[in-house]
């Protein structure tokens, strides 16, 4: 298995310039034990059965080199790093931790899916008929009162 990092011309060219503070490895081969990375620059180099361990000062710079078969080991504070990471994920905050870890992998999120459109209003029923008015025979009163003779 054999991975390569490379860059674009305009960034490879940038990266032709280090920083005062790395460490320049230029052509190497590496094909056993272990390799502190941090701070480094390696250009043109070749990683194949060693172990890159990174303590999380740094970091390192990988300009056209060749990969074999490398392990990643993980010390000081980017071990503590880790750790925290892994402390969050099983404290309930797993999906925070997996979208830094998409983010690492260059997985953009999924957009945010738009909400379900609004459910259509049943229609109204229609308005109940008023029956119509009932015709009620009014009773007639009838005085009680003797009548007068006149």
């Amino acid at each position: 298995m054999e991975n390569s990092v490379s860059q674009d011309p305009a960034v490879a060219q940038a990266a032709e310039a280090p920083s005062p503070a790395k460490t320049v490895v230029e052509g190497a081969v590496f094909t056993s034990g272990e390799e502190a990375v941090d701070g480094k620059e390696y250009r043109r180099c070749t990683f194949d059965g060693v172990a890159l361990v990174y303590a999380g000062g740094e970091q390192p710079a990988f300009v056209n080199c060749k990969f074999g078969e490398v392990t990643l080991q993980f010390t000081g504070s980017a071990a503590d790093t880790l750790m925290f990471l892994n402390g969050m994920a099983s404290g309930g905050f797993r999906q925070a931790v997996s979208k830094i870890a998409d983010n690492i992998r260059g997985i953009k999120p999924p957009a945010r899916p738009l909400p379900p459109p609004p459910k259509p209003k049943p229609p109204k029923p229609a308005p109940k008929k008023k029956p119509a008015p009932r015709t009620v025979a009014r009773p007639v009163y009838r005085s009680t009162a003797p009548r007068r003779r006149v």
